[in-house]
């Protein structure tokens, strides 16, 4: 008979071992990927929402003090914007009704036309909020009104916030979590072969038994039964039952029978 060989038992194991790391695998896999995202958004929205505010109170404060009705500007207050805009490490822009710009804190655009998209809809009364994640900057807008009348709007407070430190933030914390992720991919690796190696354990023994049966070996018996103490030993089979009895030795008794008739 032909021998069974021990080929099949590491051909299982492989594809067991691979099947148990990729349901280990993927739930870490994918847990890491939401909270990266989760945690970026939750900055970047936090970050609005600062920016947002601090704008509404500035363009307030415009308000109040009659920045564009002047025509000489109060110091003070382009000191006052000159450090909300360092603060923040962005940019604040003041147009005013002609949608010219009167006030840039970057020094660059002092005296030219303004007429981008979120300028005309916060002139229609809409204040706008995004976020630009290809250039990573926060565009917030806030009405300047006149100080007599507010619901006449006479200029636009335009201000864009760079989020650079969220991204490199971000960044940190994936790497972080990239190095947490082969930890827990490393005791994987060791539990799915500790899983396989019990787990195929008793199939092993089932083959070397099929083996010696293979061999020649009848009296080897296949099914085990475990014990505690002493093992595994060989089920044995039951006594005839004593109804049997004088089925089993009739031939004494029919032999003399058959010679007297």
């Amino acid at each position: 008979m032909k021998r069974i060989k021990l080929n099949h038992i590491f051909s299982m194991k492989i594809p067991l071992f691979l099947l148990f790391l990729i349901i280990g695998f993927l739930p870490v896999f994918i847990q890491s990927k939401f909270m990266n995202q989760s945690f970026s958004q939750t900055q970047i929205d936090g970050r609005m929402i600062e920016v947002q505010n601090q704008c509404l109170i500035t363009g307030d404060r415009l308000t109040r003090a009659g920045y564009l009705l002047k025509e000489n500007h109060d110091p003070l207050i382009d000191k006052e914007l000159d450090t909300i805009a360092d603060i923040f490490n962005g940019r604040i822009v003041v147009v005013d009704q002609n949608f010219r710009i009167v006030k840039d804190t970057f020094g660059l655009a002092d005296g030219r036309i303004n007429v981008s998209e979120p300028i005309v809809k916060c002139f229609r009364g809409e204040n706008v909020a995004f976020h630009e994640a290809d250039k990573h900057y926060v565009v917030t807008t806030a009405q300047i009104c006149d100080s007599e009348d507010e619901r006449n709007v006479i200029g636009v407070l335009l201000m864009t916030v760079s989020t650079e430190n969220i991204v490199s933030n971000v960044s940190k914390v994936a790497e972080k979590m990239s190095f947490y992720g082969l930890m827990i991919i490393g005791v994987l690796i060791l539990c799915s072969i500790l899983f396989v190696v019990v787990l195929m354990k008793p199939f092993g023994r089932l083959q070397e038994m099929l083996n010696k049966v293979a061999d020649g070996n009848l009296d080897e018996s296949i099914s085990e039964i475990p014990t505690k103490k002493h093992g595994t030993f060989p089920r044995r089979s039951r006594a005839p039952s004593p109804s049997f009895e004088p089925w089993i030795r009739p031939e004494k008794n029919l032999y003399p029978m058959c010679l007297m008739s």
